[in-house]
């Protein structure tokens, strides 16, 4: 007789050890404890072997999978080279796939963590929902690496919100895991829990808010959290970074703007402050802060403001100028603004909000800064101010031709 069998049968015998039984249990489940027992590279294949080992009874209430929306690819056309910039990403067509999104039922599944690891009843992840993971980092595999002593079984529909990195990074939850809401809606009704991160902000609560998911109804996720879940529902991740599908961006208008609809409009040119505590800071911000003042450029700094107000500044902003970083995720609720994106050179990428831009229809301008000094921090920035007044001067005057052509027409 197996281990396992002999400790069922012992709980027969003696009730009062069925509690310990069924913590046994629940730890031999777990190995090998050091690291996942595999990867699973296709939750579909998944399914139908899950379904495969069922009665024709059993299949209807098993895994199951939607498809939403099919693959696609998109391409951006290249920005003219400057003069003396000899980095130039954005020098060739930039094409991007974006894949296949629906929905997931993956009974009887781990749920680890606030990142949105989801590991199968045999230990093995599923990649496709947790795409930081590489077997190749040390850090993964550090003693115990999903192993929990105690791991709750939920009997509730739970729907995954937890992303990578959308439990630290604004851009993330925003891009990654809000959209996924829009693919749970078919199933929308039968959902009692949905999990996030315990560590959600005022902001991100907010957003969730917005559309009817009160906070009694969250799941909250803290980093080493391990749940058995009975009924998983797992929306396919948007996309990766740089990468929005138009269904999400869709999603994000329609179910954000309305918010700021009966909100007077105020035109207005943007400067988004970047502060002295970011990773990235902008060194001469102080100086760059005043020849936006003297063109008459509001200063926002993004994280004193509630939700609401930030998307009502992106929708009433005609410039937006910024320190390349996740305060550009608001660029989704713009409606006819010009973009000046400002690069460290030792955060020089191409594939974020000059993506996004594109997407809206918004012009997009960039500028890098020259190569601070080694005593400087990494990835930090000191904006040229001269070739900041003239990359103004070019954008004001274009955006002042578009607002002439539009009340014109």
């Amino acid at each position: 007789m197996s281990l396992r069998n002999s400790l069922r049968a012992a709980t027969m015998r003696s009730p009062t050890l069925d509690s310990w039984i069924r913590w046994i249990l629940a730890v031999i489940r777990q190995r090998p404890i050091l690291r996942p027992a595999g990867i699973i590279k296709s939750a579909r294949e998944w399914v139908d072997n899950y379904n495969a080992n069922l009665s024709w009874y059993g299949r209807h209430k098993g895994a199951w999978y939607r498809k939403l929306y099919p693959a696609t690819f998109r391409s951006y056309p290249p920005i003219k080279p400057r003069e003396g910039c000899d980095r130039w990403p954005f020098r060739n067509e930039f094409i991007q796939t974006i894949s296949e999104a629906g929905l997931y039922h993956l009974p009887e599944t781990y749920l680890f963590g606030d990142s949105g690891a989801v590991v199968s009843k045999g230990n093995r992840l599923f990649d496709e929902f947790y795409h930081d993971f590489d077997t190749g980092t040390s850090s993964y595999f550090r003693s115990f690496g999903m192993f929990a002593w105690n791991v709750p079984r939920r009997p509730e529909w739970i729907a995954l919100l937890c992303a990578p990195s959308a439990n630290v990074t604004y851009y993330h939850w925003i891009f990654d895991s809000l959209p996924r809401i829009h693919l749970l809606e078919s199933v929308s009704p039968y959902l009692e829990l949905y999990a996030v991160p315990a560590a959600l902000d005022p902001v991100r609560h907010e957003t969730l808010d917005v559309l009817g998911i009160g906070r009694e109804q969250l799941l909250l996720m803290q980093p080493r959290d391990k749940i058995f879940c009975e009924h998983l529902v797992v929306p396919s991740l948007p996309g990766s970074q740089g990468a929005v599908p138009d269904w999400a961006i869709r999603f994000l208008r329609e179910s954000y703007l309305p918010a700021v609809a009966n909100l007077p409009r105020r035109r207005q040119h943007t400067y988004l402050v970047r502060g002295s505590l970011t990773r990235r800071p902008v060194l001469n911000e102080e100086g760059v802060i005043d020849v936006m003042r003297r063109r008459g450029f509001q200063i926002v700094q993004s994280d004193k403001l509630s939700f609401v107000e930030q998307v009502r500044v992106f929708r009433d902003s005609e410039i937006v100028v910024s320190p390349h970083g996740a305060g550009l995720t608001n660029l989704v609720f713009c409606e006819n603004a010009s973009v000046l994106d400002l690069f460290s050179p030792g955060y020089f990428k191409p594939d974020s909000y000059y993506t996004l831009a594109a997407q809206l229809g918004l012009p997009y301008e960039f500028q890098l800064s020259p190569t601070p000094q080694r005593s400087e921090p990494v990835g930090s920035q000191r904006v040229n101010l001269d070739e900041l007044r003239w990359n103004l001067d070019r954008i004001q005057a274009s955006q002042q031709r578009r607002s002439q052509s539009d009340l014109g027409s």
